[in-house]
């Protein structure tokens, strides 16, 4: 009786460590590689049920990634049209606008700013060549005056009731 009960103890201790590591690597595939893979519900009960538990959690994780992606889709289109619209305004500026990022990379600028390049610059090729999407701003103004303007802007931002803007 001893013998076979320690047998059955056995076997019923395999059955749910086996069904654990099976679970445990089903999860593991679920969470990497494939994320609408759901763990298959064998075993005993517990384990089933644990099985169960893990399944809804990935349902819900699905559902949470959806709404992230959908919400990143649609503040991505809203960037997109306000970035049209300025881009649209900016090009009816009788002045010239070049817009950067802080490493000085031209993000924006209108036809004006491309031609005051071309007056700044007298070998034609190259003017045309300074002023371009992703190109650096140093390419045609000295970094020294934009560094002085940036600081000039830094301090009026700091002062209350002052227009943050410099031009040069």
């Amino acid at each position: 009786a001893l013998v076979l009960g320690m047998q059955l103890l056995r076997n019923l201790f395999r059955q749910y460590v086996r069904g654990l590591r099976a679970m445990a690597e089903s999860l593991r595939l679920m969470r990497g590689a494939n994320r609408n893979f759901r763990v298959a519900l064998e075993g005993p009960p517990e384990v089933r049920e644990l099985g169960r538990a893990a399944n809804e959690l990935a349902q819900e994780r699905d559902a949470l990634f959806d709404d992230v992606e959908a919400r990143v889709a649609l503040a991505k289109a809203a960037v997109e049209k306000e970035k049209n619209r300025l881009a649209a305004l900016v090009a009816e500026l009788p002045m010239p606008v070049v817009v950067c990022n802080l490493d000085g990379r031209i993000l924006l600028y209108n036809n004006r700013a491309r031609l005051q390049a071309r007056a700044l610059v007298p070998d034609a090729q190259t003017a045309g060549a300074l002023i371009g999407l992703g190109r650096s701003i140093y390419g045609v103004f000295e970094r020294s005056l934009i560094s002085h303007s940036l600081e000039t802007l830094q301090h009026r931002i700091e002062r209350e009731g002052s227009q943050p803007l410099a031009h040069f």
